[in-house]
This record gives structure tokens, sequence and C-alpha cells, in this order.
């Protein structure tokens, strides 16, 4: 089987994180993609996040009705600080006949020299890259010959921008999925005190 695997700490999950999905998904015939939420991401403070059982759910609510997706927890049941490359490492354990391809973002790839050992997340799967039309990016050294671009349309959405725009009361209606927003709603996530479209 071949698994594209999505990982990042989806505070929130939004429609970009689809279109990548999907995108990546169309092009490289995969049978599924499996996105796997960070518990700890080794960049970020762990107080400044949504706490994980609310990222979970809304992760839960995006991907809802989309058999070839599927969550998992594994992150979260190993605890601690989250490694793209202790995570591929356990998926290789409990799926050990799939072809592995890890989807990213280009602005990701070009950080990926950053992250704990690259050389290996590249021995465990190749890497997909997905970057807007005409923009340009040059894969690390250490990842070169196993990365594949895959373009697409430019998506304008980030985790940071929903949070923001939920905080001073605007609507984020068209950059998330519909449950994902009922969610944020009903807890009232990021200083939300709106309805989703903006006017309560």
């Amino acid at each position: 089987m071949r698994s594209g695997v999505l990982g990042g700490t989806f505070d929130p999950p939004h429609r970009g994180h689809l279109v990548l999905a999907e995108r990546c998904r169309d092009a490289l015939h995969l049978d599924r993609v499996l996105f796997v939420p960070a518990y700890h991401p080794p960049h970020k403070d762990a107080a400044e996040l949504t706490p994980f059982p609310l990222r979970w759910e809304m992760l839960l609510a995006a991907i809802r009705g989309r058999p070839a997706y599927l969550a998992l927890a594994l992150e979260a049941e190993r605890g601690g600080v989250s490694y793209t490359v202790e995570t591929l490492r356990e998926l290789h354990r409990r799926y050990p006949q799939d072809e592995f391809w890890l989807l990213i973002g280009a602005d990701s790839l070009e950080e990926i020299s950053d992250w704990k050992d690259p050389a290996g997340i590249a021995r465990l799967a190749r890497i997909a890259a997905y970057r807007r039309r005409g923009a340009g990016t040059a894969p690390p050294e250490a990842v070169r010959d196993r990365v594949r671009i895959i373009e697409g349309p430019r998506v304008d959405v980030s985790s940071s921008e929903i949070r923001r725009r939920v905080r001073v009361g605007g609507s984020v209606e068209e950059l998330v999925p519909d449950a994902v927003g009922e969610v944020i709603a009903r807890e009232r996530l990021y200083g939300a005190g709106i309805d989703m479209d903006g006017e309560g």
C-alpha cells in the first residue's frame, strides 16, 4: 500500500491541509493519507498549543467522510517531543508492507536540514513537497535524491492566520471545514465568541 504521511499541529486543521493531501494523493497515486498530529512539536511551546484532545477532535472533524484519510494519534501515545523520524519508524513497525511518502509544504522542505536526522527521514520515506506553481524550491543535499515536487495552486491559509481572525472576531468560514468551525465555536477556541459567519 502506498501511504502518504501528513504531520503538523493541526491547530486548527484547515482547507490548505486538505488541498495538500489531495493534490499529493492524486499525483502520487496514494492509497491513503495518514494524518499524524504532533503531540509536542520540538520548535513550539507546548503551553501555547490547544490541548491535544481538542486538536484531535478537530482533525477527525476535518477528514470525516473521506475514506482515503486516516488519523493516527501515535505521537500522543508515545508522548514527549514529536520527531518525524521517530514517527516514521513507528509507522514502519505498524505497517511493514507500506511504501511511505512524507507530505510537506515547500517551506518545510527548506527547513528539513534542521530537523532531527533528515537522512534518516529520507531513508524511511520519500518526500513529496507541495509548492505553488512557479515558486522555486531547492531540496537540501541530505534528502535531494528522495524528493519529488508536487505543484499546485497557491493556498493562502495558515493556522496562525485562522487563530488571528477568530481572536479579532473575523469569519473563517472559507478557511476551515464547517465541522472544524463548529468545534472552534463550541469550545470557544482562540478567543472565539462568534458564529462561523462572523455575525454573532
